[in-house]
């Protein structure tokens, strides 16, 4: 009848066995979860630990300092490669990703050569850090390293910021598609792993890449000194009196003298203001 629970020793027994391999699912796929959560938890403690030390002023200048030059360092290696002929050098690409990206100019790799024939890669390489420093220290100098440290640490924080955004996403996407793996006889998990860490390892590069090429190519002005702003006189306050006396500019006293003027026309005080702006509105 209706409303009347239905009670068999065989149906029960269907439903709890459902109901156990339904929870025994969903434990596994929770267990999954912080599986591969866990991955992107060990990078999150890493970056958040960098971000902290910026904010507490751990980072200084020199490892700022530091980073830059292996930065270069590496993109020198990029195009030189070490222990390698000068026939298998791209010397235009690098001159070309040093202007371009970083903003070094004056890099004449082949002019060097010209001059010192003995010259190999690693002298090439310290050559071009050594200009690097040498500009940015110019750039220190304009602005004072207190100065130039606060401006360091807003570059380096918003440029961490930007990638851990674009890195979770690559994470999510990577985790989506990792099944797939299992396809190919292959444990999905540690294959997340393994490219979850190849993923972190470009991301820390491109963080300290990034970074260096906003401060490297950043160009520096000195704002001229501000000049002396005429005094400005709010409408209900009449302009002070001419130098040299208390000289009357009213209309009559004007056309008493022979001087006829309107409005519109130049106060003949000198002040360069519309007489209706300056001794008119004491007419």
């Amino acid at each position: 009848e209706r409303g009347v629970a239905i009670e068999h020793g065989m149906l029960r027994r269907q439903i709890e066995g459902a109901q156990r391999k339904v929870e025994s699912r969903n434990f596994d796929i929770r267990k999954q979860l912080l599986e591969y959560d866990n991955v992107a938890n060990d990078q999150r403690k890493v970056v958040y630990h960098i971000r902290n030390e910026i904010l507490d002023g751990e980072t200084t200048s020199e490892d700022v300092g530091q980073i830059r030059k292996d930065v270069i360092a590496g993109v020198c290696d990029e195009f030189i490669l070490p222990d390698t002929m000068e026939e298998e050098w791209d010397i235009s690409g690098l001159e070309h990703t040093l202007a371009g990206e970083f903003g070094v100019s004056g890099v004449d790799i082949k002019g060097w050569l010209k001059a010192d024939s003995n010259l190999d890669s690693e002298d090439i390489k310290q050559r071009i850090v050594d200009m690097v420093e040498a500009e940015y220290a110019d750039k220190v100098s304009l602005v004072g390293a207190e100065g130039m440290a606060g401006f360091e640490c807003n570059v380096m924080l918003n440029v961490i910021d930007q990638k851990w955004r674009e890195h979770l996403a690559q994470m999510d996407n990577l985790r989506q598609g990792i099944h797939l793996r299992g396809y190919a006889q292959k444990n999905p998990k540690q294959e997340y792993k393994r490219e979850a860490f190849g993923m972190f390892q470009t991301f820390m590069s491109d963080i300290y890449r990034t970074a260096t090429r906003y401060l490297t190519s950043v160009r520096i002005q000195i704002a001229p000194a501000e000049e002396e702003m005429p005094v400005e006189h709010s409408d209900n306050t009449p302009p002070p009196p001419p130098a040299g006396g208390d000289e009357d500019y009213s209309i009559d006293a004007l056309e008493a003298r022979g001087i006829y003027i309107t409005r519109n026309d130049p106060c003949p005080c000198g002040r360069g203001e519309k007489y209706k702006n300056c001794h008119g509105r004491l007419a």
